[in-house]
Parts: structure tokens; C-alpha cells; sequence
């Protein structure tokens, strides 16, 4: 029984955690899946610099996010004027997404922001702690994925 004890405390500090971040999100100008996806463009583009865009196919994260849902963020993240899609010259069914000028300066600004509440967390608990507290999460991720693998 002590399983089952641990893991209703780790959900419910997980669920906690979701809970502050979706307040805090209150005040940013992106929610998490809308910064993930323009982050996502960004590392695409960054890695691909001869590439006239990313491909909505290339950001579904190794089918972790359904094609249409990602057509669906995309088609937010336009209308808020932070993505622009393109159609390509040699085939006009395929399609480009790049970030605007609007979308850098906001993603820029998200990262700002939170690298300074990340700041001031570490600054509180202290450093030892948050690296104490980085290594183990990547732990528990690495123990996590093998666990569900077997499911």
C-alpha cells in the first residue's frame, strides 16, 4: 500500500503544480501548448536554416500531438498574428509555417518572464536544490517512460 500512498502524493503535487501554472498562464500572453509550438517552430527553423519554413506534419513531436490539433494551434497562432503559413512555390499543396515578427518578440518575452520566476524559485530554494531537484525530475522522467513502455 505504500505505492499506492506515494503516488497519490506525486499526482497530487503534480496536480498542484498544473494548477499553478494554469493561473500563472492567466497572465501571459501564451498558454503552455501555444508556447511549445512556437518554440517548436523556432528550434525547427533554427536547425533548418535553409528551410522556407516548418511543415505542420513536422510539428506534431514524433506523434505525440494528432495532426489536427496542430492544424488547430496553428490556425490560433495565426489569427493572433504570431504564425504565418505559406504555400510553397514548387507545390502548392504544401504548406509552410514560420514565426512573425510579433511571435519572436512574444516568445522572447514568455522566456523572459518565466526564466525570471525560475530565477527567483532557485533563488529561494537554492541551487543545490534545484539541480538536486532538475536531476531527479530527468530521473523520474527516464523510470516513467520505461514504466508506461511496459504497459
Amino acid at each position: 500500500m505504500k505505492t499506492d500512498s506515494e503516488g497519490g502524493r506525486f499526482f497530487e503535487q503534480i496536480n498542484r503544480l498544473h494548477r499553478l501554472v494554469c493561473m500563472e498562464d492567466m497572465v501571459l500572453r501564451l498558454n503552455p501548448g501555444e508556447m511549445m509550438m512556437l518554440m517548436q517552430v523556432e528550434c525547427f527553423l533554427e536547425e533548418h536554416p535553409e528551410s522556407p519554413g516548418v511543415k505542420p506534419s513536422e510539428l506534431t513531436m514524433d506523434g505525440y500531438i494528432s495532426k489536427p490539433a496542430v492544424s488547430k494551434m496553428i490556425g490560433t497562432l495565426e489569427e493572433k498574428g504570431y504564425l504565418m503559413r505559406t504555400a510553397s512555390r514548387q507545390d502548392r499543396r504544401v504548406v509552410y509555417v514560420n514565426l512573425t515578427e510579433l511571435g519572436r518578440k512574444n516568445l522572447e518575452a514568455e522566456r523572459n518572464y518565466r526564466d525570471e520566476a525560475v530565477r527567483q524559485i532557485t533563488e529561494r530554494m537554492g541551487g543545490e536544490d534545484m539541480e538536486r531537484l532538475l536531476e531527479l525530475t530527468e530521473k523520474f522522467i527516464l523510470c516513467a517512460k520505461e514504466a508506461f513502455r511496459r504497459r
